[in-house]
């Protein structure tokens, strides 16, 4: 149970962006068009969970496992990015300015209009990567790095369940853009938090602050 949670908690928080960005594909493509943003979606997050797969994988060879839970520290500090940083230049939070989501929509959109003459399809894989590929990965990663066996292999399958579903979700919010716009004004925070509980729990997970405190 507390794998499923994990793992559910920790793809969520790391998809807000993705399925903000979806529900702009789905209401920018023509319907006809709409497979291959199935597609594309697809390929993109399967692409990134094999990155983390296989850096889970290296990082294994290192000799001091408690050394790993440093990753740990990667979520943590996407957390306290999320919570603290959002700012205009002069260090004050911009509350007229586009949230994170927004900027990602804007970037996703941009790429979508840069690549119009090539396929949706790997266009919309190349988004999933430029809009998430740093978050899931940095993630991914050192939470991988704590699972073995039949935990590991639940949480793939979860992995793609929610894939799917969040293609769905995406779909579907595209016609409620009340849902859009809370999205856009709570989620990061939101995220933040989730980030950094999930840094921590890779910390003790690891046994990096046993190894410090005992």
């Amino acid at each position: 149970m507390a794998t499923f949670l994990t793992a559910t908690v920790l793809y969520w928080s790391t998809a807000v962006d993705l399925l903000v960005i979806l529900m702009m594909l789905f209401s920018t493509v023509r319907r006809d068009k709409w497979r291959q943003i199935y597609l594309g979606q697809f390929l993109g997050s399967i692409g990134l969970i094999v990155i983390a797969l296989f850096l889970a994988y290296v990082l294994h060879f290192v000799p001091e496992p408690w050394l790993l839970s440093f990753l740990g520290l990667i979520p943590i500090y996407f957390g306290v990015k999320a919570l603290f940083f959002d700012h205009d230049e002069d260090g004050k939070e911009d509350e007229n300015s586009d949230s994170h989501e927004e900027s990602e929509v804007e970037e996703a959109r941009n790429l979508l209009i840069k690549h119009k003459d090539k396929p949706l399809t790997l266009t919309v894989a190349l988004i999933t990567f430029a809009s998430c590929g740093a978050d899931n990965i940095g993630l991914f990663t050192p939470y991988f790095i704590t699972l073995t066996g039949s935990k590991l292999v639940m949480t793939l399958i979860l992995f793609v369940i929610y894939i799917f579903l969040l293609i769905i979700l995406g779909k579907w919010f595209a016609k409620l853009p009340p849902v859009a716009r809370f999205m856009e004004k709570y989620a990061e925070k939101t995220v933040g938090i989730i980030y950094i509980l999930i840094g921590i729990m890779v910390l003790v997970e690891s046994g990096t602050i046993s190894h410090f405190i005992g």
